[in-house]
């Protein structure tokens, strides 16, 4: 469902919303999934590179992820739940963070809604990602090579082993998209 520049999925209990910006003027176009960093969200960070990055000629989507301002249901800008990070908990963030299974099917998704929109070239799907959204974005490029030409990321890396929000070096290892 698609109100202006806002969208919304919903398949069974499954729902994420985020923006979508398109470029004026007839496609096809390139497109490109707009991944957020810890308590950034669609509208703040996502709108913010999209209106830059739609100027370029690029459709862009973007959604909140599970380390967004908040969890679904709380005003914008309310603290996540959950423990923050802290030397009682070795450092870690909540296991949905970052490269989870459950932000690696949201990105996947919302390159299944973009590739299938009319006015976009299917062939040329692209993935940015700034923090934890580049976690999601280099999960993203490891787990569905065939999905992405080329991706970006900025203040983002991997991690030495499984179980961080950052994908595992092993992981990073299958990643055959240009970066």
């Amino acid at each position: 469902q698609l109100a202006g520049d806002r969208w919304t999925y919903r398949e069974g209990e499954f729902v994420i919303s985020g923006i979508l910006l398109k470029p004026e003027g007839k496609g096809p176009f390139p497109a490109v999934l707009i991944s957020h960093g810890l308590g950034g969200s669609a509208e703040s960070f996502g709108l913010t590179k999209a209106r830059e990055m739609v100027n370029w000629g690029f459709v862009c989507i973007a959604h909140s992820y599970t380390h967004s301002v908040g969890p679904p249901g709380n005003r914008p800008g309310a603290p996540r739940a959950g423990p923050p990070p802290n030397a009682a908990n070795g450092g870690q963030q909540p296991a949905d963070y970052g490269a989870s299974a459950e932000n690696l099917r949201r990105a996947r998704t919302c390159l299944d809604l973009v590739g299938r929109m009319q006015d976009v070239d299917s062939n040329r799907l692209f993935a940015y990602g700034h923090s934890m959204g580049g976690f999601v974005t280099i999960g993203l490029a490891a787990t569905a090579p065939e999905r992405l030409r080329a991706a970006a990321i900025t203040g983002s890396g991997i991690a030495p082993a499984e179980g961080f929000p950052a994908p595992s070096a092993a992981m990073a290892e299958r990643v055959r998209t240009p970066f």
